[in-house]
């Protein structure tokens, strides 16, 4: 990851809609932005890809506070071959990894995967392919008090997307 994407992301002015966006239909999806979280807490944003020949993924991960304040980014491109939910697992298991080891509590974990947060915040055994990450993503979160993942729609995770493009 080259410095001028994180440094566009730390110039990046975002500014909130108001929460979560887990359900959303209609033309007001095309306007929704990054929200910040609520006082005292940090929102890590988590974004992945599959490289066009199947053989990379990218991970992108970013970090603010309830300013909106940047407060650290990941970046990283890993050898080997997932499907595109399983790269976004990954992405998903990596973020909180990472706020694991940066000792972070009060968090908010968004992604642009649907069928990734579905299957993370679903209450049954995954028994899908991915099922391992899943279960590994669900034992952190539980570690963490975290109670789920939230879905946003790309628009607001941009910050995330631009760190794991090629």
């Amino acid at each position: 990851m080259g410095a001028s994407i994180w440094e566009s992301i730390k110039q990046a002015k975002l500014r909130g809609h108001g929460g979560h966006v887990d359900d959303y239909t209609g033309a007001g999806y095309a306007n929704m932005i990054w929200a910040p979280p609520t006082l005292g807490r940090l929102k890590l944003n988590c974004d992945a890809s599959v490289a066009a020949n199947g053989e990379q993924v990218g991970v992108g991960i970013v970090c603010r506070d309830s300013e909106g304040n940047f407060v650290a980014a990941l970046g990283e491109r890993l050898v080997g071959r997932l499907s595109p939910c399983a790269a976004e697992l990954f992405s998903v298991l990596r973020d909180l990894e990472w706020a694991m080891d940066q000792g972070w509590n009060g968090l908010v974990i968004e992604t642009d995967c649907l069928e990734a947060v579905r299957m993370v915040n679903g209450s049954d055994e995954c028994l899908a392919s991915e099922g391992v990450l899943v279960e590994r993503i669900r034992e952190i979160l539980d570690a963490l008090d975290i109670p789920n993942i939230h879905h946003v729609p790309r628009v607001a995770n941009m910050a995330a997307y631009t760190g794991q493009e090629w």
